[in-house]
């Protein structure tokens, strides 16, 4: 319900003397409506209703080309919003109400924005007057069916495409390498030197049996993937599971492009719709190695992984993956590997893996002696007595010790999240002025010709570019500073696990808890760096400064 209506009645009276300022928004959506003059249309109207209407020209045009109307997070739209907040309008002016939203939520909570700054909203088409009980009546019916239709358009969209697949015919969605979209016939035709691509990657994977394999030799032989890219695992897999491949069209089969898989009875696959690449013999045989591979894999992320995201390789600088063996052993234990990231990718990296219980161990032996020596005031290489280090390098700011940094103030942390911040907003505007001359290029600027198709093409990677901008600066935001730590917490850890005076910690070890483990190492190393199977550096958490503990061996 529309609330708050004395309230903007009192505001409205308060800001009669005030000058004149409108702010006009304009939304089409292109995906829908492909009515090239329908943005330049809107935005006459408009015009000619604030001079010859409102009798002023003291108005901000704020454009939206190419965002659906189903919610309001568009960019002109948030900053219409935010300026409207601050103060700089009198009166909104749009040409529809649904060019807001066809939510009616949406359209409410805005209202009561719009209300609480004493805000007017005008709607050129649907002329009647909010201030009134009926008129805010009028207006709720009429954003019911805007929401209605949007919902209808959404299934019939739906319904169309669903017709469509069952029959074989493509939807519109990106062609899989091998092939190409042919304007001329609208249909899927093979493109061959992408489809020689194709059958090499299953001829290897018949041979050696492994992704890793596979793209490390396309790697090696600079075959790039269909956008010019080097190949990885990832890619490898998708190609090989992919029925595209064997002639059948597979529609619907996930909620996104890499979201969760539907259920069976939702996907359509359509056999003979898509010209083959390779036999149907040789695609059952790879799906039985690749189902036999599957059994034995690994789960990874999730599973509380001690060093995730910890581990980083002195070659190729990448952060180890992690993998947890699915088959614990009679303790209960499961086995965790750490391979390097570009290895595990495509195999061209020459750092080897590094298995769990070699460095997990180690690693709190170190921190274990490292209390010892700053307890006692002893050299850390003394305590800790691994013969095979000759020297450990201890640097830092203001040569620290490790319970002073790691207690410390956060001012270096915060400096750099701003500073990363800074950035992050810089590449955000700046990708947003690149979609605003896009869309004013296409829509308004009739010298330069862009076919719609490349419009769409090129706004879509602007798009996607700003979304991941966004979702980072989102998540740093919601990111927890660095816990402080010290000594005397990483002795509490030690003791309660029964660490501090074990004999074996390899022994020990395989009976802690992972989560505990991973949330101990995690608080106190910020990275470790590794080669050729040795921790070559440890740097450890801490908010004033960097504490490096380097090590060189005989």
């Amino acid at each position: 319900m529309i609330k708050n209506t004395k309230k903007h009645i009192t505001h409205r009276n308060v800001l009669s003397d005030r000058p004149i300022k409108i702010a006009c928004y304009i939304r089409v959506s292109t995906h829908h409506q492909i009515d090239k003059e329908s943005l330049p249309f809107q935005k006459q109207e408009l015009e000619n209703y604030c001079k010859y209407v409102m009798n002023t020209e003291n108005y901000v045009m704020f454009i939206d080309p190419g965002y659906s109307g189903k919610n309001t997070d568009r960019p002109a739209y948030r900053d219409m919003i935010d300026r409207i907040k601050q103060g700089e309008f009198t009166h909104m002016l749009v040409w529809k109400i649904d060019r807001i939203s066809r939510n009616l939520k949406d359209f409410t909570e805005m209202w009561d924005e719009l209300a609480e700054c004493g805000v007017q909203f005008i709607s050129k088409m649907e002329q009647f007057d909010t201030s009134t009980a009926m008129g805010q009546a009028m207006l709720q019916i009429i954003l019911v069916f805007a929401e209605l239709e949007r919902k209808l358009t959404a299934e019939r969209v739906y319904s169309l495409m669903l017709d469509r697949a069952s029959k074989g015919l493509w939807n519109g969605a990106p062609v899989a390498i091998g092939y190409e979209w042919d304007d001329e016939n609208g249909k899927v035709v093979i493109n061959e030197s992408e489809a020689e691509t194709v059958r090499l990657i299953y001829d290897l994977y018949e041979r050696t049996g492994t992704s890793v394999a596979v793209a490390k030799y396309l790697a090696e032989n600079n075959i790039r993937t269909k956008r010019g890219g080097i190949w990885g695992t990832k890619g490898v897999w998708d190609v090989l599971r992919n029925p595209a491949y064997i002639g059948i069209y597979r529609w619907n089969y996930r909620s996104a492009a890499r979201g969760k898989r539907k259920p069976d009875e939702e996907v359509i696959s359509v056999p003979d719709a898509l010209p083959a690449i390779i036999t149907e013999e040789q695609w059952g045989k790879v799906q039985t190695m690749l189902d036999k591979n599957s059994n034995g894999c690994v789960s990874r992320g999730k599973a509380y992984i001690p060093l995730s995201h910890l581990l980083r390789c002195a070659y190729c600088g990448k952060y180890y993956v992690g993998r947890r063996s699915p088959t614990p052993r009679k303790d209960g234990y499961c086995h965790v590997s750490y391979q390097c990231g570009t290895y595990s990718r495509n195999g061209t990296c020459k750092n080897p893996s590094i298995q769990g219980l070699t460095i997990e161990p180690w690693l709190l032996d170190y921190i274990r002696a490292y209390v010892h020596a700053e307890e006692h005031g002893e050299d850390v290489l003394k305590e800790f007595g691994h013969s095979e280090i000759e020297h450990i390098e201890i640097s830092g700011t203001g040569n620290l010790k490790i319970s002073d940094t790691l207690t410390a103030d956060d001012d270096r942390h915060e400096k750099e999240q701003q500073m990363r911040l800074k950035d992050l907003n810089q590449q955000k505007q700046k990708t947003e002025r690149a979609i605003s001359r896009l869309d004013d290029a296409y829509f308004f600027t009739d010298d330069i010709e862009m076919k719609k198709s490349e419009y769409i093409v090129k706004r879509a990677e602007m798009r996607s570019r700003l979304e991941k901008v966004d979702h980072e600066i989102k998540s740093m935001h919601q990111v927890n500073p660095t816990p402080d730590v010290d000594t005397e917490e990483m002795s509490r850890f030690l003791i309660l696990h029964g660490l501090y005076n074990a004999e074996s910690l390899s022994k020990t070890y395989p009976l802690l808890e992972p989560r505990s483990l991973f949330d101990f190492f995690h608080a106190v190393i910020k990275e470790i760096e590794v080669k050729d199977g040795q921790v070559q550096k440890i740097i450890f958490n801490s908010n004033r400064g960097q504490l490096t503990h380097e090590f060189y061996y005989r």
